[in-house]
C-alpha cells in the first residue's frame, strides 16, 4: 500500500507542477532548455506480463531555427512493479536506467517523441521467472501537456485568469501516450503507459 501512495502522490506532483511550468522559452533565444518529466502506469505484456509504475526524468535543448522545434535531451528512468508468472503468481521488479529522448512540437503544441534506454531490471525472487539483468527500452509517444494548456486558456477566454480551471484540466487528463517495445535476459515484453507530465 505505501508503494502506491508515493506513485500516487509523484504522478500529482509531476501533473500539477507540469501546468506552471510550460512556456515556449524566450523568444530571442536559437536554442531552449526544455525538460521533459512524466510518470504514470504502464502494462506491458509478453512472456510475462509486467505492471508498473513508471517516472522518466530528461533535460537538454530544443532549436527554434525549424517550424517543428526539435530537442534532444538525456536523463533517466525508473520503473516500480510486478511481473505477472504462470498461474497468476507475481514477483516485485524496478528498473532503473540512462535514457535519451528526441521529439518534434507543432505549433498546436502537440509532440511526438522517441526514446531510448538501457535499464536494469532486478526481480525479488528469481527462482519464480526471469533473473532480470540489463537490457534495451524503446518508446515511440505523443505527449499533449502544452496542446491541453493552450485550449484550455483558449476556451476560458480569460487569459491567464481562470486559473482554478486550467488546473483541473490538466489534474483530470493523461498529457502523454507512449508504446513501449523492452527487451531483457529474461523476456521481451511490448505495451504502452499512459502518463502525466510534460
Amino acid at each position: 500500500m505505501s508503494r502506491i501512495l508515493v506513485c500516487l502522490v509523484v504522478v500529482a506532483f509531476t501533473n500539477i507542477a507540469s501546468a506552471d511550468t510550460l512556456d515556449d522559452g524566450s523568444a530571442d533565444a536559437p536554442i531552449d532548455l526544455v525538460g521533459h518529466v512524466s510518470a504514470g502506469f504502464e502494462m506491458l505484456g509478453g512472456q510475462y506480463t509486467s505492471v508498473a509504475f513508471r517516472a522518466h526524468a530528461l533535460f537538454g535543448g530544443r532549436s527554434k531555427r525549424s517550424h517543428l522545434m526539435p530537442s534532444l535531451a538525456f536523463g533517466g528512468t525508473v520503473s516500480d512493479g510486478e511481473l505477472v508468472l504462470d498461474n497468476h503468481v507475481t514477483a516485485p521488479a524496478w528498473s532503473i536506467g540512462p535514457e535519451v529522448m528526441t521529439d518534434i512540437q507543432f505549433g498546436s503544441g502537440v509532440m511526438l517523441y522517441t526514446s531510448a534506454a538501457a535499464v536494469k531490471t532486478t526481480v525479488a525472487y528469481r527462482e519464480m521467472g526471469p533473473s532480470g539483468g540489463w537490457g534495451e527500452r524503446g518508446a515511440l509517444g505523443i505527449n499533449l501537456a502544452r496542446a491541453e494548456k493552450r485550449a484550455a486558456y483558449s476556451d476560458n477566454g480569460n487569459g491567464h485568469e481562470n486559473d482554478d480551471f486550467v488546473m483541473a484540466v490538466f489534474v483530470l487528463l493523461p498529457q502523454q501516450l507512449e508504446f513501449t517495445l523492452e527487451h531483457d535476459p529474461g523476456a521481451t515484453r511490448a505495451g504502452f503507459s499512459v502518463s502525466y507530465g510534460l
